[in-house]
């Protein structure tokens, strides 16, 4: 399930994907209230 730049999921803001792979995607998101960004991984259904 592919996120798009500025999709809000779990309070977090995808920034970017970074990368994926077997397991699923990971996104550069920007934290909901703390002026950082974390790698958030989201898995794939399969």
């Amino acid at each position: 399930m592919p996120l798009g730049d500025g999709e809000v999921i779990s309070g977090y803001t995808i920034s970017r994907r970074l990368g994926s792979g077997g397991m699923g995607e990971v996104y550069l998101a920007k934290h909901p209230r703390l002026p950082r960004y974390d790698a958030l991984k989201v898995l794939s259904a399969a």
